[in-house]
C-alpha cells in the first residue's frame, strides 16, 4: 500500500487589477518499492476564456487551455524534505501572474523489508559405526546464520538465523541442532538395530611335554584353545596357540647317560643322540574339553626338568 502525504502552500503574485492567476498544487506519494517519494505537481488556469502559458523553476513549461483541466508534472525518487515550485504565467491580454506552491513530506518513506526464507539446517542420523552429520547450508541474500554454514560432527549446536537490514525472515528455523555419534553395536537384542552376535566364550588349557636323547633334555609348551558352542553349550577345541617348540633345557649327566644305556660301565659311549624318551611331538592330539575355567598351571609338566 502506498502512503499519500501532501502539504500545499500557495503564494500568488499578480499584476494590478487582475484576478488572473495560475492554480498550483503538489502531492507527494511514497513509493514503497524504492523507499523514496514521487511528487506530482498540478498547474491550472484561472481563466475560462483565455489560454495560459507558463514556465516553472523546476524545469516544466507549457500551456493550459481556457477552462481546461490542470496539467501535471511528476518528479520521481525524491527524498524526504520540503519542496517548492514557482509558476510564472501569462495570458494573451498581457496579464502576468506568479504563484509558488510548497510540498512538505512529513515522516519518512521507507522501503519495506523484503521477505526471505532461510535454508534450515539438516541432520543425518548416525549408523552403527559412523557418526551423524549436521549440515548448515549457505543462506540466500539477506540471511545471516550462526554457526557459519558447513558440516558438523557429534555435538549440540544453537543455530540462529537473523535477517539483514532491509530483509525480514519468512519463517525462522532457528533451533538446537543435535548431532549424535555412532551408536555402536549391541549383542542383547537380535531384533534391534546394530545387533552383533557376542564373541564366543574362550578357554585356554596350558600343556607341556619333554623329550631327551643321550645328550639333551628338551621341553615344549603350548596352549589348547576351546570355544563354547552357543547352541549346545559344549566346549569345542578350536586350535592351539603359543607353541614354544622344542627348547633345550640341559644336558644329561653321566649318571643319566649310563642309566639310559647311552654309555657302558667302562665309560665308553655306546650311542649318540639315541632318543630314549618321548618322540618329538607334533601338534597336541585332541583333548577333551575342560570341565571348568582353565588353570594357568600346565597339566603335564615333568617336575624333574
Amino acid at each position: 500500500m502506498t502512503a499519500l502525504l501532501m502539504v500545499v502552500v500557495g503564494l500568488v503574485t499578480a499584476s494590478p487589477a487582475s484576478a488572473h492567476h495560475p492554480l498550483v498544487s503538489g502531492v507527494a506519494v511514497c513509493d514503497e518499492e524504492t523507499g523514496l517519494f514521487d511528487i506530482t505537481w498540478s498547474i491550472g488556469n484561472s481563466e475560462r476564456d483565455k489560454v495560459m502559458t507558463y514556465t516553472t523553476d523546476r524545469g516544466f513549461s507549457g500551456t493550459v487551455g481556457a477552462g481546461a483541466a490542470p496539467v501535471t508534472h511528476t518528479e520521481n525518487d525524491v527524498k524526504h524534505g520540503t519542496y517548492t515550485m514557482r509558476v510564472d504565467a501569462s495570458w494573451p491580454n498581457g496579464v502576468t501572474a506568479s504563484k509558488t506552491a510548497t510540498v512538505k513530506t512529513p515522516g519518512y518513506c521507507e522501503k519495506p523489508d523484503v521477505k526471505v526464507t532461510p535454508a534450515g539446517f539438516d541432520v543425518q542420523p548416525p549408523t552403527c559405526d559412523t557418526d551423524g552429520v549436521g549440515t548448515i547450508p549457505s543462506q540466500p541474500q539477506g540471511v545471516s546464520v550462526t554457526p557459519e554454514p558447513g558440516t558438523y560432527g557429534p555435538g549440540t549446536y544453537d543455530v540462529v538465523f537473523t535477517a539483514q537490514q532491509g530483509f525480514v525472515l519468512d519463517g525462522n528455523p532457528s533451533g538446537t541442532m543435535t548431532v549424535l555419534g555412532a551408536t555402536g553395536y549391541q549383542s542383547t537384542n537380535p531384533e534391534a538395530p546394530c545387533y552383533q552376535p557376542p564373541e564366543p566364550e574362550t578357554k585356554v588349557e596350558p600343556r607341556s611335554d619333554r623329550r631327551s636323547d643321550c645328550v639333551d633334555v628338551e621341553r615344549r609348551t603350548w596352549e589348547v584353545v576351546y570355544e563354547q558352542d552357543e547352541t549346545t553349550g559344549d566346549w569345542v577345541r578350536t586350535g592351539i596357540q603359543n607353541d614354544s617348540g622344542w627348547v633345550h633345557v640341559r644336558n644329561l649327566t653321566l649318571k643319566e647317560q649310563v642309566a639310559r644305556g647311552c654309555i657302558d660301565v667302562e665309560g665308553k659311549q655306546k650311542k649318540k643322540k639315541a632318543e630314549v624318551s618321548s618322540p618329538a611331538a607334533p601338534a597336541p592330539a585332541s583333548t577333551p574339553a575342560p570341565s571348568g575355567t582353565a588353570s594357568s598351571v600346565p597339566t603335564a609338566v615333568d617336575a624333574g626338568i
